[in-house]
């Protein structure tokens, strides 16, 4: 790849590899090394592609007096302009990505480009050698080198583009956007809103949360394939992994927050509409608040949040505040003392409350007799559960079962521990 330059783009090479650690060159005819463009990634899945291809759109969206912020379909970014001395050349800044390449991400790749698993390590080795930024800091390096070339933001357009192609088809989406869309106040409005909406649901808020979410959503989005539905499919995957990301701040543990995104992922792939998308998307902020309502334990110390885990995945088994103390390797004076500061009860009666919680959910739910509900929960002994929950209910198990048509007042309010329920 050529790299005659004038000075002011070697220092740009130059600077943008030394702040961002993002690649950025000159292109120059006849273009011999483009494959040092995603360090030939390309070529890895597909031994014989040919880069060529991928310059024959390009003479339809280089326009003058324009910058180019395009995705291809590993979705890398890139930033490219003509350059405004060398005839027949272009600047490029990237790759880079602004979404973490975890094992989601990468499956979305491979599904995405109908790639077979085992190219998983060499999407992986590649998106580990390009940086991840912040979509702020490439708006502000657009807009830099946007102003310096052209004489501010009324003097240029900002082009959306596109990457479709196969083994030997190339084919570019382009958008352009008069108004300057992709500028700074616009671009961290909208990142100011998404994390007030984030921030809501690590506190478990519905009310903000949806509020937030009603003035992220109004803002204009960018379309980044011609499918609309996979578009939005796409953009809803993204809410499901920052939702998780969300209550993980809030301690809710994995298991949780693996099932309810693995659900959304599911529900996802399956919609047909993007009506239903839209209905799921408000449906996923609720539930994710009411997951760290009901599963946060920010509000707990280390061996507390331990000891509640213990507690929850073992509620069908013998506990007592020796056994669990054995488990944890503390001491179980030092356990009762600091459960009890911190919960406001004992442990003996926080289990106590969560079996009868149980309880009540198995009975209005399942056919199984008072014997089986009460081994369920960990209680062998019929008489001392049934002791238990009329103590919690106001009535026995029995009376329960047989009236449980009506809504009582313990299944339909939350317990005083409802924060860390199941």
């Amino acid at each position: 790849m050529s790299m005659k330059q004038p000075n002011i783009f070697a220092f740009l090479t130059d600077l943008l590899y030394a702040t961002l650690k993002v690649h950025s060159a000159v292109l120059t005819p006849p273009f011999e090394s483009l494959e040092q463009i995603d360090f030939g990634l390309r070529r890895k899945i597909w031994s014989d592609f040919d880069y060529q291809t991928l310059l024959y759109g390009a003479p339809n969206v280089t326009f003058d007096n324009s910058i180019y912020f395009m995705e291809d379909n590993f979705y890398s970014h890139y930033i490219i302009f003509k350059h405004p001395e060398i005839a027949n050349s272009y600047y490029y800044v990237g790759p880079f990505l602004t979404r973490t390449a975890d094992d989601t991400f990468l499956s979305e790749i491979l599904q995405k480009n109908q790639l077979s698993e085992n190219m998983r390590d060499s999407l992986r080795t590649y998106y580990n050698t390009i940086p991840q930024l912040e979509m702020r800091t490439m708006i502000a390096t657009l807009n830099t080198i946007g102003s310096y070339l052209y004489g501010g933001p009324e003097s240029y357009l900002v082009h959306f583009i596109t990457e479709n192609w196969g083994t030997n088809d190339v084919s570019y989406e382009s958008s352009s956007t008069p108004e300057l869309y992709l500028s700074m106040d616009v671009m961290e409005e909208r990142y100011r809103m998404e994390n007030e909406l984030l921030e809501a649901i690590s506190r478990g808020d519905r009310r903000n949360a949806l509020k937030s979410f009603h003035a992220f959503s109004c803002t204009r989005f960018e379309n980044r394939t011609k499918d609309l539905l996979r578009d939005a499919k796409n953009r809803l995957v993204i809410l499901n992994t920052l939702c998780r990301k969300a209550a993980e701040k809030s301690f809710v543990h994995p298991i949780y927050l693996n099932e309810i995104s693995t659900s959304y992922a599911l529900q996802i792939e399956d919609s047909s509409s993007v009506e239903d998308l839209n209905a799921l998307m408000l449906d996923m902020i609720r539930r994710y608040c009411l997951l760290v309502q009901n599963q946060s334990m920010m509000n707990y110390s280390p061996v507390i949040r331990k000891a509640l885990n213990y507690i929850h995945f073992n509620l069908h088994h013998p506990l007592s505040l020796k056994s669990i103390a054995e488990v944890l390797n503390v001491n179980p004076n030092y356990l009762s003392t600091i459960f009890k500061k911190e919960l406001e009860i004992t442990l003996t009666e926080f289990i106590n409350q969560q079996r009868i919680h149980i309880a009540v959910k198995l009975l209005n739910t399942t056919d199984l007799q008072i014997q089986d509900v009460a081994w369920s929960v960990g209680m062998n002994d019929v008489n001392y559960f049934t002791k238990l929950f009329k103590k919690a209910v106001g009535v026995t198990p029995s009376c329960y079962k047989k009236n449980i048509k009506r809504t009582t007042p313990y299944d339909n309010q939350p317990s005083s521990i409802t924060q860390i329920s199941i």
